[in-house]
């Protein structure tokens, strides 16, 4: 990578040499994230949806989540986020431990 004059062309070093690039998976991410609809707030669907995330989680031997990946999960965006990061992370981990 030192000898690359860009990220575009260290982008491309990185595809030659891993197969894909970390860029690669933000922007698919991004664009299936633009395409999908949010899903409904209403907190008894964020209750369920959030356990099914978890159940799914823990049988994959997962012990906890960022509050990131979990607001992906749901599609969470704007002040439902913040809403939900409030009941499920302390202000300063963004952590989520799983439990049963």
């Amino acid at each position: 990578m030192l000898d690359t004059t860009g990220l575009d062309e260290a982008e491309q070093r990185c595809r030659d040499i891993c197969g894909t690039s970390e860029i690669d998976y933000e922007r698919t991410k991004a664009t299936r994230l633009m395409s999908i609809q949010t899903t409904a707030t209403d907190p008894a669907s964020l209750r369920t949806r959030l356990r099914e995330f978890q159940e799914a989680a823990l049988g994959r031997g997962a012990t906890h989540a960022t509050f990131r990946r979990v607001a992906e999960e749901l599609v969470l965006r704007g002040e439902t986020r913040h809403e939900i990061a409030k009941l499920i992370t302390s202000p300063s981990s963004g952590v989520w431990k799983l439990s049963t």
